[in-house]
Formats: structure tokens, C-alpha cells, sequence
């Protein structure tokens, strides 16, 4: 299996002044062979995914696994959001010149259930062949929801998440994609949060495996610079 870490902020970034950027602490980890970065709306306080930071990594000799996450709220996995971050996640993607074919996985970091989260994924895969059917739809996500989505046909891949105790498969769930399975992975001398971080002051962090990084969706080069 290949190890990974998906992080919310650019992989450029220093994690204090003058010390060394975030890309650099995860590649003096041999055994680190991919990131996770996200797509997001205008109006996040996060950075999205950009081509700049997409050559960085790929020039580090990393792929990249493309996620999408705006909503914390429960309630906003509607329809209406749906198609929203579908437009979003789909344009940027593009933009970024992500290999056609290749998931992005929408986060659903929370308690809720299939249920809760299918009119929005029917919206989101509307929207994806609205757009040209490019990309292919993903779910992060808790093994009910994983579970329920890709039995619905709603998603292709799936990403399950660390919280296990959150939202269990009704039976063993063992065809996912990725899963964010090592917990409190040690990075060699550094956190990768720091000072700068203030709402992630963590020493460690949870980390992911992929059965096959090709099947996972990750890619390594960008298929058009914008």
C-alpha cells in the first residue's frame, strides 16, 4: 500500500517563519507518496489547490489525490450546495488541468447519514455531466455513508475516514479507495501544523493508504497548464 497525508492548507507554506515549508517536512518521509488537497469555494478561509502548488508537488516526486470540502453545517448538504460546489470543484479542476477520468472526493466530515447526503450527491453528479462527465464523483467519508453512497451508485470511489466509531458499515467495509487509517503518524522533526496554524496545534497526524494509487484517482502531472 502507498501513504499519504491530505492537508488543508498549501503544501508551499512555511510552518513558521523561516523554517521550512510543508512539502518539505512530508518529503523528508520517504515513505509518504501523495497529498490529498482540496478544491473549495470562493469564500473559504482555506487555500484551494492551485497549479503552482500542484508543479511543487508533483516536482517533489509526490501525486496528488483531489478532494472538495466547504460545508461544516449539516444542514447544508442540499441540493442547491450540491450543484454549487459541483460547479466549483469541476471548474477548478479543470482549471488546474486534472487528468480527465480522475475522482474528486467531496467531504462529508460529520454524523450524518446516506440519507442526509444523497440528494446532494444526485445534484453534484447532475452537475459533473452538466459539465462534460470529465471527473468522476467521490465521497469521504464515514463507512455508513461510504457504504450507502456507492451502493446507491451515487459515487465510485470512497475515501473512509478515521472516525470509525462514527457512522459504522452495517457490515465490513473493505472496498474502499482510500482510508485514513494510521493514527498519530509521527512526520521526522516537525509537526505539520505549526505556529501559524493556530486551530491545528497537533504533533502528529492521521494518516492515508491507498490499495493503488491509480485506481485511488491520484495523478502525478497536469494534463493543461492555466
Amino acid at each position: 500500500m502507498d501513504t499519504g497525508l491530505d492537508i488543508e492548507f498549501d503544501a508551499r507554506t512555511p510552518l513558521e517563519p523561516g523554517g521550512p515549508t510543508r512539502l518539505q517536512v512530508i518529503t523528508s518521509d520517504q515513505n509518504l507518496t501523495f497529498i490529498g488537497r482540496y478544491y473549495r469555494l470562493p469564500t473559504s478561509e482555506y487555500p484551494a489547490l492551485t497549479g503552482a502548488e500542484a508543479d511543487a508537488i508533483f516536482g517533489a516526486g509526490l501525486s496528488i489525490i483531489a478532494l472538495f470540502e466547504t460545508h461544516d453545517d449539516p444542514a447544508a448538504f442540499k441540493p442547491a450546495n450540491g450543484a454549487q460546489d459541483a460547479k466549483a470543484a469541476y471548474t477548478q479542476a479543470v482549471k488546474l488541468g486534472q487528468p480527465a477520468g480522475t475522482p474528486i472526493y467531496f467531504a462529508i466530515d460529520n454524523k450524518l447519514k446516506t440519507a442526509d447526503v444523497t440528494a446532494y450527491f444526485t445534484a453534484i453528479n447532475t452537475s459533473f455531466a452538466a459539465q462534460g462527465g470529465a471527473y468522476t464523483v467521490g465521497v469521504y467519508g464515514s463507512g455508513e455513508v461510504c457504504t450507502g453512497l456507492l451502493k446507491a451508485g451515487k459515487v465510485t470511489k470512497t475515501w473512509l475516514w478515521a472516525a470509525y466509531d462514527v457512522n459504522p458499515a452495517p457490515e465490513p467495509f473493505n472496498t474502499w479507495d482510500v482510508q485514513q487509517r494510521i493514527k498519530d503518524y509521527k512526520l521526522p522533526g516537525w509537526p505539520l501544523f505549526g505556529p501559524n496554524d493556530p486551530k491545528h496545534q497537533n504533533p502528529s497526524y492521521d494518516a492515508d493508504q491507498v490499495k493503488d494509487l491509480a485506481s485511488a484517482g491520484a495523478f502525478k502531472g497536469r494534463a493543461v497548464a492555466v
